[in-house]
């Protein structure tokens, strides 16, 4: 009865290879596999019984060099919880649990361990871990995938989940005491899953969270989204969803996609989707249409009743000013004009448009809202065409709203918004591919978009908010008035939205900031609310982009006697000399090819680059660098980081100057 006990059961179960890591779109590790090891020990393996005198001749040598590699007791304490083991019979003893993988190798090489699993009796169960080396950042884009549990994988976990988990393999196992496992034999080895390269920049990702942060502390916002979007690629730059903890009402964090799966009505936003659509029915229409706007309210029935939020109405006024100002009752007098007598010709062009059909993002969660039509019970002859036209009675996400922004960016063009780049397996990257090739509409009709979303910037309802004097922002502004379900009319809360994309005259990024209930007075409309914060991140890459910047657009300083010479901090040698490079700044270099950060200091009209020194088995001092910067440094010298805060490094948890302890984990407080 005492050796059925241990009577092993022979299993074939599936095994599974490393999963793949998500990486950045400069190759920055978002997601990874962290493995740990449970060390458990059999001294009374059949072999060891036959061969006692090789057990009793290495069990001291066995002990001290556990005590070595794990550190948590004597080698007295080891030997003495060994034998007594071997004394009672037991197949089964706990070593050490969450054993790094690196003492798991080096366990392997002891004294009798080394004999195997089967004839030395040492035994390791895995453990594997998804880990997010930026924390919270871009948390629920990255996504979450967990290993040997019933919650559900989300955002890029699951749409590359393929692609990361490999192939997995087969094996034997054999049962130990009847609920313990461990592998037997591998029939088919596993693949390892191969690396997901994904659009994020990290950077902007934290520049962006920052902004939003700071914004919704302001506003005493419940949560906000932003969106920034390639025009052309639709590669997803930065996706931010950011959310009032419940515990603690001043901090904000990603806990649920609203970018993608948030149903929202749009409010005002809808105005130049509704012009586009009027525009493709009828080309004669020009954006200098005489409009007459006499009220700043108007009623549609006996009931409903609309307003301009104006102190005066604009009178006779063009289709240009109507957009700029965001008058709904304009809006609503040109849609009815010409679609009051067939409103389902409204409805289908704002299909062939875009809406209510999925956006193709390669990230599953979201579920377009279907247009109600005239034949439809809940459709209100005298009333759905004109709200619908302003933004109301249908919702729609805010990647909705981005995608088709960025199609009127791109000259009608759509691209899908796509958050996969390429995947690398075994070395070798492959590019996803998506599709590009529908119009939403003809190029003269976009043309005329594109300059009512221009003149909402210059001199409409943006215009002391978003309007930048560096360089041409086009777009919209939204306030939607929300719904009590319960009381079933709208209150007053909002959510506001701004939509937009810049250079104007030469488009490269597309982005949407959609906050969702601020608080702060005299701050509840899409100007104020969302408007500051899509100007903040437009100007902090059009800082940070080359590529947005013509030469004659730079007067670095007019006066080349006293030119300017920017402060260098800290930086890695090759982003720090382009940039350099690019603002003809002269370069001395005072370092060799193996480094890997410099400091800058000026000397005259130039600056000198020196070697920011750096010991192989010492910490640095990382104060003052961006979170990339010293992630790079740190993680180069075999440590561990881990990041709380945003902007730059604040404060580190090892000294400098401390010697280096392999896996150690540094923490740093970025400010």
């Amino acid at each position: 009865p005492e050796l059925m006990k241990y009577d092993y059961a022979i299993t074939t179960e599936n095994i599974y290879g490393l999963r793949g890591d998500i990486l950045s779109r400069n190759k920055k590790i978002l997601a990874t596999t962290s493995v740990t090891y449970d060390i458990y020990y059999d001294p009374n393996t059949q072999y060891l019984k036959l061969h006692d005198t090789i057990f009793y001749h290495n069990i001291d040598t066995l002990s001290r060099g556990l005590a070595q590699i794990l550190k948590d007791k004597t080698a007295q304490d080891y030997k003495n919880l060994i034998l007594n083991a071997k004394e009672r019979g037991l197949h089964y003893i706990l070593i050490k649990k969450n054993v790094s993988i690196e003492d798991y190798k080096k366990l392997k090489k002891l004294p009798i361990f080394k004999l195997g699993r089967f004839r030395g009796g040492l035994i390791a169960q895995q453990h594997s871990q998804r880990i997010k080396p930026y924390g919270n950042l871009a948390s629920r884009t990255i996504g979450e995938y967990y290993y040997n549990s019933t919650k559900k994988t989300i955002g890029t976990e699951l749409a590359y989940n393929e692609a990361l988990s490999g192939i997995p393999g087969i094996a034997k196992y054999r049962a130990i005491t009847g609920t313990k496992k461990i592998v037997s034999k591998i029939i088919i080895p596993p693949e390892d899953g191969a690396d997901v390269v994904t659009t994020l920049d990290i950077n902007l990702q934290d520049f962006v969270e920052n902004a939003l942060d700071e914004q919704l502390k302001y506003l005493n916002a419940d949560w906000g989204v932003v969106i920034v979007m390639d025009v052309k690629s639709g590669d997803i730059l930065a996706m931010a969803n950011l959310i009032r903890s419940k515990n603690d009402s001043s901090k904000y964090y990603e806990k649920f996609n609203n970018a993608i799966a948030y149903l929202y009505e749009v409010g005002s936003v809808m105005k130049p989707i509704s012009m586009l659509a009027l525009f493709e029915e009828h080309p004669e229409v020009d954006i200098n249409l005489p409009v007459y706007v006499p009220s700043t309210k108007m009623a549609l029935d006996r009931k409903i009743t609309v307003r301009d939020d104006f102190k005066h109405p604009l009178g006779h006024t063009t289709l240009l000013n109507v957009v700029a100002h965001s008058s709904n009752i304009g809006v609503i007098k040109i849609i009815w004009r010409y679609f009051s007598h067939n409103q389902y010709r409204f409805i289908n062009r704002l299909v062939d448009i875009g809406l209510s059909k999925p956006t193709g993002f390669d990230i599953p969660g979201e579920h377009p809202a279907e247009l109600k039509d005239p034949e439809q019970k809940r459709w209100w002859k005298l009333v759905s065409l004109g709200f619908l036209s302003i933004g109301y009675e249908y919702q729609m996400t805010p990647l909705e709203v981005l995608s088709i922004y960025n199609a009127i960016a791109n000259n009608g063009q759509y691209v899908t918004p796509h958050i996969g780049k390429m995947i690398i397996k075994n070395g070798k990257a492959k590019p996803i591919k998506f599709d590009h090739s529908h119009f939403i509409a003809s190029a003269s009709s976009v043309h005329k978009v594109q300059k009512l979303l221009e003149s909402v910037v210059e001199f409409g309802t943006a215009s002391h908010t978003v309007k930048s004097k560096y360089f041409k922002i086009a777009g919209k502004t939204g306030t939607a008035k929300l719904v009590n379900n319960k009381l079933r009319h709208y209150i007053e809360q909002y959510n506001t939205t701004f939509v937009g994309y810049f250079p104007a005259d030469r488009p490269k990024y597309s982005m949407i900031v959609v906050i969702h209930k601020p608080q702060r007075y005299g701050h509840r409309t899409g100007a104020t609310a969302s408007g500051p914060v899509f100007k903040k991140i437009a100007e902090y890459l059009y800082r940070t982009d080359p590529e947005l910047h013509r030469k004659q657009d730079y007067v670095v300083n007019l006066f080349p006697e006293k030119k300017q010479i920017p402060p260098i901090k800290f930086g890695r040698p090759d982003y720090t000399i382009a940039a350099l490079n690019f603002f003809g700044i002269y370069i001395e270099k005072r370092f060799g090819k193996n480094t890997i950060v410099v400091r800058g200091v000026p000397s005259g009209d130039a600056i000198t680059l020196y070697k920011y020194k750096i010991y192989r088995n010492i910490v640095p001092d990382v104060r003052g660098m961006s979170a990339t910067d010293a992630t790079f440094v740190l993680e180069n010298l075999g440590l561990n980081v881990r990041l709380s805060g945003r902007g730059r490094v604040y404060q580190q948890s090892i000294p400098s100057g401390t010697k280096i302890h392999k896996n150690e984990t540094i923490y740093l407080t970025l400010r």
